[in-house]
């Protein structure tokens, strides 16, 4: 009688092409999506952080980066972001590519692509539904609103931050939330990078705990129980304050340097703009470099809408705790990295930013998997057809988006259409022009900026840049002189000013405004290499060869020292 082979079983792993297969389709569409913003050039901070940062040249400066803010190295600053590792990873890219702005396109869009793998295997073992989870990451990869923090590469702390906050909370779900001593190491490490990385990383800790509380279902009690790990977070956070507070002066010192709002202004105010957060994240249109921002003072509409949305999000996490814990743990994951965004006071000037929800958006898309995995069971042709058209209705919004990040002078031009009150893109845009030489816009530009902000010095002094530029040194003389007035240490004033007077024969008074410069910014170069040249006139060399020294010195990248 012949031997029946058996059946082989239903339950064998899955294959490694089935296994592979999704990710593989994520990177693609996550790459595919930005492909056109590979060339793109260096836009906006990129110029300073970047192109002007002679830190990011010379690796010797690895001490200053770990010991000042962001921006310390143009001079005394005082600043809320100490990010070092933003400047490393420059350093390092700088010294295997030099300065090309295709392989630091090619790094941002790589490490969306990474985001998105992890999305996609963090949100199996939340929503336990690998469709589910291809769904959520597929609209992850194409969400417009990630444009900006894509596209931009001075916005490399957000993305960065992401893909340590998933690596952080894979692994901790691997582990069961009950890590080792080795582990707890590990998490440590991860959380260390996350917050010299950008001041959110912070929130790791409560994501962690979140997880435990809110999808595990596990009491307070419980939690204690992991208090091996919370207080080894909780150490290092605070080795990151002394860190943070040597190089910046102080946890955070550039409070209320753009807005100083209190009581029930700051209160509605933040009402509002978390409101706005989370409309742009379920409708991302409209997309805007730069929005204006308008306290709001008393209850208006959309403070009342604001308010009905966020106390939804609120009641969502504690009632669908028990019932739907993905949809919980979601939701709190959308208001965790948001909590920083909302410190109105020391923000900046740009108070709502796309890129801060590139991380939140995450938790929102995990929330609503659970919705669409209830489709998907009862229609699954109209669940996928669901992701079909929000995917490319995205990549519609989000491909011709990328090409206004393509220079300086398209993104502002765009963003003055959009926002044509905001006297800081105006300003923005009257710089780029005079970069590239068009004087006659940058001056029309400036004085539009002005109408706007009479006293912005910074207007003032690049108005009387442009008119000497353009052949009109007395007129430039006077603006700059009123910059001074405004601000007598401007010391990037009083170098154009001597610039300005040499031009109409007073070396004198050239002489004198350079001094000044330096002397509220000892190590400038421009200064430096414009005594340097009136030393050479007077047959100086020596004097010259000094003060050229010097400027290089000051700043390697100065090409004109040379």
């Amino acid at each position: 009688m012949k031997k029946l082979k058996p059946k082989p079983s239903s339950n064998r792993p899955p294959s490694s092409r089935s296994r592979l297969w999704p990710y593989a389709l994520l990177a693609a569409l996550a790459i595919g999506v930005y492909y056109n913003a590979l060339g793109n050039n260096f836009i906006s901070d990129d110029n300073y952080q970047l192109l002007g940062n002679p830190w990011v040249t010379d690796w010797r400066q690895i001490p200053q980066i770990f010991q000042n803010s962001v921006w310390a190295y143009q001079g005394p600053t005082v600043s809320n972001y100490y990010r070092p590792i933003q400047t490393l990873l420059y350093l390092a890219l700088y010294y295997i590519f030099g300065f090309d702005a295709f392989v630091f396109h090619l790094f941002m869009v790589l490490i969306h692509a990474a985001n998105t793998m992890l999305m996609y295997r963090v949100g199996q073992r939340l929503l336990k539904s690998a469709e589910a989870a291809l769904a959520a990451s597929i609209l992850f990869a194409v969400h417009p609103v990630h444009s900006e923090a894509v596209d931009w590469i001075a916005v490399l702390p957000d993305v960065l931050l992401t893909l340590l906050t998933l690596i952080a909370i894979g692994l901790f779900i691997r582990w069961d939330a009950r890590p080792s001593p080795k582990q707890i190491a590990t998490l440590c490490g991860l959380l260390l990078l996350a917050l010299l990385t950008k001041e959110p990383g912070a929130m790791l800790i409560p994501l962690l705990m979140g997880y435990e509380f809110l999808f595990l279902g596990r009491s307070l009690l419980e939690l204690w129980k992991n208090r091996a790990l919370y207080l080894s977070m909780l150490g290092i956070f605070g080795i990151y304050c002394l860190m943070r507070i040597h190089a910046l002066g102080g946890m955070a010192p550039s409070q209320g340097n753009y807005f100083n709002l209190h009581g029930i202004t700051l209160l509605l105010s933040v009402i509002v703009l978390l409101g706005q957060y989370l409309a742009k994240l379920v409708l991302p249109i409209h997309l805007n470099y730069y929005y204006l921002f308008t306290p709001t003072t008393s209850l208006t509409l959309k403070a009342m809408l604001s308010l009905l949305a966020e106390a939804a999000v609120a009641a969502g996490i504690f009632l669908f705790r028990r019932r739907a814990p993905a949809v919980s743990y979601g939701l709190f994951a959308v208001l965790i990295p948001l909590a920083p965004a909302l410190n109105i006071n020391g923000v900046g000037e740009n108070v709502f930013t796309e890129r801060y929800l590139y991380l939140p958006s995450i938790g929102a898309l995990i929330a609503a998997a659970v919705a669409w995995q209830w489709l998907a069971d009862r229609q699954q042709q109209a669940a996928w057809g669901a992701i079909a058209v929000l995917a490319a209705a995205s990549a519609w919004i989000l491909i011709p988006r990328n090409r206004d990040w393509h220079d300086d002078v398209r993104l502002f031009s765009v963003t003055n259409q959009q926002s044509p009150n905001s006297a800081s893109v105006i300003g923005n845009l009257a710089g780029y022009y005079y970069q590239r030489g068009e004087f006659d816009q940058a001056i029309e530009q400036d004085r539009a900026a002005l109408k706007l902000k009479p006293k912005e010095i910074m207007f003032h002094n690049s108005l009387g840049s442009a008119l000497a530029q353009q052949g009109h040194p007395q007129e430039a003389i006077v603006e700059l002189r009123k910059t001074i007035e405004l601000r007598p240490d401007y010391a990037e004033a009083h170098k154009n000013l001597g610039l300005a007077l040499e031009t109409v024969g007073d070396i004198d008074g050239a002489v004198r405004e350079q001094h000044e410069a330096l002397r509220y910014k000892p190590n400038y170069a421009e200064p430096l290499t414009a005594l340097a040249l009136i030393h050479m006139r007077n047959q100086d060399y020596f004097g010259a060869v000094d003060l050229l020294k010097r400027a290089i010195a000051a700043n390697p990248l100065y090409a004109e020292a040379y």
